[in-house]
């Protein structure tokens, strides 16, 4: 994986997610930070393009994880 080429908030979503899968509302909670709700959800397509994460639907809810190895 290619985490040292991302930004820090990518580093910084990669890092919450390593922890347990999350929403996207939960990953904003985690990163206290909910003025980027854009930019993180930009950021956790880029990561689920990269391979880093991925996501699953439970309860009509997307969950994105972290994807290992």
């Amino acid at each position: 994986m290619k985490i040292n080429k991302i930004s820090n908030l990518h580093k910084k979503i990669v890092r919450v997610l390593k922890k347990e899968p999350l929403t996207g509302y939960q990953i904003l909670e985690r990163i206290q930070n909910t003025s980027l709700i854009l930019n993180v959800y930009k950021i956790l397509d880029d990561l689920n393009k990269q391979g880093i994460i991925k996501t699953s639907t439970r309860d009509k809810m997307k969950i994105y994880s972290f994807k290992k190895k």
